[in-house]
């Protein structure tokens, strides 16, 4: 058994990426540094960056040059060195901003701000909702002598890291988090799910093949998570009931049959678990590889089988439902697209130079406030052109919600600049009308 790739999934058909081209020619010119200056003008989010000893001893405009130098320097990966030639600093000043004032916790912060200002607009009201999570990883190479650094199956270019962001369908990234080549990445997809789902509504979580774990898949199913993993490979497997039902059409893909036993007799160990992760008392990260590690673990053995049926019977809904194959491959296509546009970002190349994993992950959120102040100037942006101009000619409605805030086309990366803090954005704060 094997599915084949749905047409009509692309991100831009050539129409589209015509008039998106035609679009992105009236957006204005900008330097990234005007971009974040803006971004800071609607949402306020370098007021995040709070000193870690509770005193500030600069005045608001030196304090946001240096701040604005740190973003450069590590969210487009020239370094302290460059960032500190490009707004006349010294390299020692942007290294000391980033230590005392911009902790992973400060950037979380100054993330979901640009964020929670975004999903109010306009174009992330139209391309999409927050009960859908796009999962993939990209790879950033790193130093050879990083004791974290690890030569990756699937990559020939040297050793590397990996970057791990979970995306809205609207194109702002919701969590990000750091990993070492060849882990388990259906593991700490489930991890950041679980970060960025705050509702009782049940959330869909979009991946890559790589999360076709058993495992993931049972624990999933029961804290209200809809697992859609991208299906390309064939020789699928499936499990069967147990219970002596012949198969007339799937026999060829019966791999095994499901052990109802092991699920009655780890019940109330999996409770537990569930009852842990809710509560807060264990972090999920720490029982998933708990339980990954000891597969003989009752709780580990029963939600294997768990994951075996909900596997099963997602497997056959991909194949039998062309709706569902076309809403994950076209979903997994943007997310594709959103590795393309964070190579964009990484203007200066995408050699990592930390040697900890906390320090790149730290990295990775500069990368995540970057792009989601580029998303968010993009998409006030392109209203702004829609309004002003009436419309694009053979643009519809439709048209606009498969075209993307992550162009980067009219942003410099490189020079020397000379930002101004008295500048007010070009253009205002559009919100939906809801």
């Amino acid at each position: 058994m094997g599915y084949s790739r749905p047409s009509g999934t692309r991100t831009l058909t050539p129409r589209l990426k015509r008039l998106a081209h035609v679009l992105g020619r009236q957006i204005p010119e900008v330097s990234i540094l005007d971009v974040l200056l803006d971004c800071h003008c609607w949402t306020g989010f370098m007021d995040a960056f709070k000193p870690i000893g509770g005193r500030q001893n600069m005045a608001e405009k030196e304090r946001l040059r240096h701040l604005l130098a740190a973003l450069y320097a590590y969210g487009c990966n020239c370094g302290p060195t460059q960032a500190a030639r490009a707004l006349q600093l010294l390299k020692n000043q942007v290294v000391y901003i980033r230590r005392r004032y911009m902790t992973t916790s400060n950037l979380m912060d100054a993330a979901a701000m640009i964020s929670q200002v975004y999903q109010q607009t306009p174009m992330a009201q139209r391309l999409g909702n927050l009960n859908v999570l796009m999962t993939d990883s990209m790879q950033v190479r790193t130093l050879k002598d990083s004791l974290i650094a690890r030569q990756h199956h699937r990559y020939l270019s040297g050793k590397s890291t990996l970057i791990y962001q979970h995306v809205a369908p609207n194109c702002i990234c919701l969590f990000t988090q750091a990993l070492i080549c060849n882990v388990s990445e259906a593991i700490h997809m489930l991890v950041g799910t679980l970060a960025c789902h705050s509702e009782q509504e049940p959330i869909v979580n979009i991946c890559d093949s790589a999360g076709k774990s058993n495992l993931v898949f049972g624990l999933s199913r029961l804290l209200n998570i809809k697992l859609y993993p991208r299906v390309r490979s064939r020789h699928l497997k499936l499990w069967g009931t147990g219970d002596g039902t012949e198969y007339k059409n799937i026999a060829d893909a019966i791999t095994g049959q499901i052990r109802w036993e092991r699920i009655e007799r780890s019940w109330q160990d999996i409770m537990w678990i569930l009852a842990s992760i809710d509560a807060g008392t264990a972090k999920p990260i720490v029982i998933l590889n708990h339980l990954a590690s000891n597969p003989r673990h009752p709780a580990a053995q029963g939600l294997e089988e768990l994951g075996k049926l909900e596997r099963s019977l997602y497997l056959l809904r991909y194949g039998m439902e062309m709706d569902l194959r076309r809403f994950v491959v076209s979903h997994t296509s943007r997310r594709e697209h959103w590795n393309k546009f964070a190579r964009e970002v990484l203007a200066f190349g995408d050699l990592i130079r930390e040697k900890t994993l906390e320090n790149q992950e730290e990295i990775f959120w500069f990368l995540t406030v970057v792009q989601n102040a580029i998303v968010l100037w993009n998409a006030l942006s392109l209203e702004n052109v829609l309004q002003s101009s009436g419309g694009i000619e053979g643009l519809s409605e439709e048209d606009l919600k498969r075209i993307l805030p992550t162009m980067t086309e009219h942003i410099n990366f490189v020079g020397e600049f000379n930002p101004d803090f008295n500048r007010k954005p070009p253009f205002k704060l559009r919100r939906a009308i809801t």
